[in-house]
């Protein structure tokens, strides 16, 4: 008896030192004893609760804000907000074409930088989501995205109307006999169109810009404000948002600009106007994000204990794993090819005798095809 009760003091005097020796955040040890298996867990807060191997699982886990729903739709509709620049001209390429005065390939521009801009910025996310944080990250990303669609805008758009007009301009109503134009009367159009779409292209980089700060945070949202039984669900919803926000950036702009239209005047005022929308959307976005978005709840969500590496040393790892390259080289082609294709749809069915226009019908059927 002696010698059993020695024996099971030295066995909790190893457990009392690996709690004392251990940094990591959840500690979980397991003691046998004459058949007993007892666990012993210990959280940030370095406080002891031991349970049995029969207790519920659940009821160890900090309680998770009802908050993160409204955290999640926020940053969903940041996402589709973010979209509606990309793709903004392939339904309404010939109204494109004619208000801007410039070739296909020119407009193609506007699609192909949201990828070019997106692959440097995403090795930056996670350096910029680790020293800000989420929300002002988030903030960061809106306001990426308002300053791009003011720019897009132009200085005829923007200074084309008294404040006291600022609502009906984002409605193109006419104010004082004329109605807020990419294109001005009485001025070179020529110039007017080359000085226009610079600001387009610049405007559209910016709006890039902010693209990845948003859709490659999903995995941190998840992380910060949910259970993981409910992490793969929030990326789910997140990861739709990407084909919804793509197939709205269709959609919308035939709303304001008359597929059938040839008059530059009446074309240049609905492109301002559809401008002006885009912009009034992504200032609301911007200020509810700065406004409701918060930072991640004061009680830990549970995860797994991850050891702390630099960046650089991370990068290195994963570029040398197999899988890695076999996955992303698969999801690569996927989605240039499918890039590639919603960048020339619209001439593509010009070509064929089919309206620009029937982009906007198929992007319809993409969403709901995404959803489903």
């Amino acid at each position: 008896l002696a010698q059993i009760h020695a024996g099971r003091q030295t066995r909790m005097a190893v457990v009392s030192s690996s709690f004392a020796a251990t940094p990591s955040s959840l500690l979980t040890t397991v003691v046998r004893f004459d058949g007993e298996s007892t666990a012993v867990s210990r959280w940030d807060t370095g406080k002891q609760h031991p349970t049995n191997g029969s207790a519920d699982k659940h009821s160890a886990l900090p309680a998770l804000s009802p908050r993160r729903w409204i955290m999640l739709a926020i940053l969903s509709t940041n996402i589709c907000v973010n979209y509606l620049p990309y793709y903004c001209f392939v339904p309404i390429l010939p109204q494109g074409l004619m208000v801007y005065g410039t070739r296909e390939a020119s407009m193609d521009i506007l699609c192909i930088l949201y990828a070019l801009v997106y692959v440097p910025c995403a090795f930056l996310t996670g350096p910029v989501v680790g020293a800000i944080g989420l929300c002002n990250t988030f903030a960061m990303a809106m306001l990426l995205t308002c300053v791009g669609c003011a720019i897009r805008c132009g200085p005829n758009v923007l200074g084309g109307f008294p404040q006291s007009d600022l609502q009906k301009a984002f409605l193109g109503i006419e104010q004082d006999g004329n109605a807020v134009s990419v294109l001005l009367p009485g001025m070179d159009p020529v110039r007017q169109q080359a000085i226009s779409f610079r600001w387009l292209v610049v405007g559209q980089a910016f709006c890039a810009l902010g693209q990845p700060f948003l859709v490659n945070t999903t995995s941190q949202v998840g992380a910060e404000w949910f259970h993981p039984n409910e992490r793969p669900a929030v990326a789910m919803v997140l990861s739709l948002m990407n084909f919804l926000g793509a197939s709205c950036s269709f959609m919308i702009p035939t709303m304001f600009v008359e597929i059938q239209e040839e008059s530059m005047h009446t074309a240049s005022t609905q492109v301002a106007s559809l401008l002006l929308a885009q912009l009034g959307l992504a200032m609301a976005c911007c200020i509810l994000t700065v406004i409701f978005f918060q930072a991640s709840p004061l009680t830990k969500v549970p995860t797994a204990h991850r050891a702390q590496v630099s960046f650089r040393e991370e990068v290195r790892r994963f570029l040398g794993l197999r899988d890695f390259w076999l996955v992303n080289m698969q999801f690569a082609f996927y989605v240039g090819v499918c890039n590639a294709f919603d960048a020339i749809e619209g001439s593509l069915l010009e070509r064929y005798e089919y309206s620009a226009a029937l982009s906007s019908r198929t992007a319809i059927s993409c969403a709901l095809a995404a959803v489903l």
